[in-house]
This record gives structure tokens, C-alpha cells and sequence, in this order.
């Protein structure tokens, strides 16, 4: 997923039945496993019939088939996959890509999430595991990809930002495991792009990147910076900087073509972001770019002494 790497193993081959349930995976005995697979209907549907009834925008199937937690994370890892491969394949002249699929497959399997009683209570201190909680982060990065692919600049990227020099060297630090290949006036042309317009569409991707960045904000950025990834999957890194990218993009537009003609529903993003922002950095200058800002509070996450730091050697190995 982070360096755009279509996976080894073919969705196509996949004839296996989806994990069991969590309960079953923790049973310390085998009579307590017994009782936990037959008192009901363990949620073990095979994984081919189960991800292409997510396509389907009229299934019976799709709307009533349930999975645990680890199978909802294997489909939304699946499903991201497909989303990936579609932008390799889009550029083929013969090949047509019915992006709408995707969209009903993402709101198929948000529903299926959301139907799980388990999924309520995600978090990284969950009483039902972390699997519900890491699933919801590949989901919204799947969420972003549907709508604008960022992948090339996860492969290789050197970030440099409109934006004071302390931020930039935080920021930049916080990239530091990413290959140095694009140049920094390259990603400064990403974040300007003149052709990144607002469309209706980009909405469905605003809500969970807006979630996501809510995350941190409410818990406490300080405290997720120390404690992050003791609790959270390495997931939320990799796609937590898509979020950033993909809302610094947007509000750069926005900047850049002003707010006369924002939608009810972008100017109440937009607000949602503005008190997001100003709750994580109280003492922020009114008077910096929400783009610049945002990117900030992202790199909060990553500053000073924090275990994350020990990850970002390993990736870059």
C-alpha cells in the first residue's frame, strides 16, 4: 500500500473462506472454541462470492452478509487493491473503468461495517481488538483513492511546503522515510495543482479524511505522538498522509479560488476543519493558511521524542 506494490497474491486465486470471529481466534481451549463456532453462525462466507456482492448495487447478499472483524479488514484491504490496480490499468486506451462500482462497493462495505455492533466501539483500546479500528483506516484511504490517486507520491517524495521554516523542517522530518526522487517544486505544483477542482464528488472522501484527522484531535495529538503505536496498526501512518495531502490539496483550492462559491456542504467542512485545527494548535496565527496549518498539526504527530520515530527506519530499509 505505501509504496503502490500490486500485491503478490491475485484477488482472482483467492478461494478461501473469510477468518472467524474474533472470539473464536482468542478461545484458550478447544471446547470453548467448539461452543463459540456452533452457537452461531460463525461469519465465514468465501471471500470471491462475498467481495463481488460488494459491486453490486441492488444485492440482497451485499446488504445482509456479515463478516468479523478480520474479514471486514481483509475485504477493505482488497478493495483498495482493486482501486489501485483500476489507475494502472486507466491509462490504457481500450480499458474503461466504471468508477461508480467502486463507489457502491465502499458504501456496501461502510454498511456492513456500521451493522457490526463491534465496530461502534473502535479504537485502539477496543474490548473487541484493534482489527475494526485498522479497517477503518485502510477505508478511508480507499475513500481518498477513489477520487484522486496519490500513490506515485508515496513511492517517492520529498515535501516542501508554503510555510514558515519550522514547520517545514518538521514536516519534512516527519517524511523523511520517503525516497527522495520528486522535487520539492513538484510537490509544491502538486498542492497548487490548478487542475484539482471541487466537484460533489470529493465529498464522499472529505467526511472520512475529516474523521480521520478528528481522531488524534479529540484524543490529544501530544499524547497520540507518545503512545500511537503501541495501540494503532502502522496503517494509520501511511494512510493518515494521504489525508493530509488530499485536505492540504483542497484547501489550497480554496485559497487559491476563494470561498464565493462553496457549497453548504464544503462550508461545513471547512469549519469543521478550521476548529479541528485551532483546537490541536491554540496558539496557531490566525492569520496562516488552513492548508499550511493543517499540515502542521499532521506533523504534531510525529515531532519530538515519539515511538513512531523507530518505524520510519525500518520503511525506508
Amino acid at each position: 500500500m505505501l509504496y503502490d506494490i500490486p500485491t503478490s497474491l491475485p484477488i482472482s486465486e483467492i478461494s478461501l473462506p473469510l477468518p472467524s470471529s474474533e472470539e473464536e481466534w482468542s478461545a484458550e481451549t478447544s471446547s470453548e472454541w467448539s461452543t463459540l463456532h456452533t452457537s452461531t453462525p460463525p461469519p465465514t462466507p468465501l471471500f470471491k462470492p462475498a467481495f463481488e456482492s460488494l459491486f453490486l448495487e441492488t444485492s440482497p447478499i451485499a446488504q445482509t452478509l456479515r463478516y468479523s472483524e478480520f474479514g471486514g479488514y481483509i475485504m477493505i484491504s482488497a478493495l483498495n487493491s482493486v482501486i489501485m490496480n483500476a489507475y494502472r490499468v486507466a491509462s490504457t486506451p481500450a480499458i474503461d473503468v466504471n468508477w461508480h462500482k467502486f463507489d457502491v462497493a465502499l458504501d456496501n462495505w461502510q454498511r456492513s461495517w456500521n451493522a457490526d455492533p463491534k465496530s461502534h466501539s473502535t479504537g485502539p483500546s477496543s474490548p473487541f481488538g484493534a482489527m475494526a479500528f485498522n479497517a477503518s483506516a485502510i477505508y478511508r484511504a480507499a475513500s481518498i483513492r477513489r477520487v484522486r490517486d496519490y500513490s506515485k507520491y508515496l513511492s517517492s517524495l520529498t515535501l516542501l511546503l508554503p510555510c514558515n521554516d519550522l514547520t517545514l523542517r518538521r514536516v519534512k522530518a516527519t517524511v523523511q522515510f520517503m525516497d527522495d526522487k520528486i522535487s520539492s517544486e513538484e510537490m509544491l505544483r502538486t498542492l497548487n495543482d490548478p487542475t484539482f477542482h471541487r466537484c460533489p464528488k470529493l465529498i464522499r472522501a472529505l467526511v472520512p479524511a475529516c474523521v480521520s484527522l478528528q481522531i488524534p484531535v479529540k484524543m490529544g495529538v501530544k499524547l497520540v505522538a507518545q503512545t500511537a503505536a503501541l495501540f494503532w496498526s502502522v496503517e494509520h501512518v501511511f494512510c493518515n498522509f494521504e489525508v493530509a495531502l488530499f485536505l492540504s490539496q483542497w484547501l489550497c483550492s480554496i485559497e487559491r479560488e476563494g470561498t464565493a462559491n462553496l457549497s453548504n456542504e464544503e462550508a461545513k467542512i471547512v469549519s469543521l476543519l478550521r476548529d479541528l485545527l485551532f483546537e490541536a494548535e491554540t496558539e496557531a496565527d490566525p492569520k496562516l493558511p488552513l492548508s499550511c496549518l493543517l499540515l502542521t498539526v499532521w506533523a504534531d504527530q510525529f515531532d519530538g521524542v515519539n515511538v513512531w520515530g523507530s518505524i520510519f527506519p525500518c520503511v525506508s530499509s
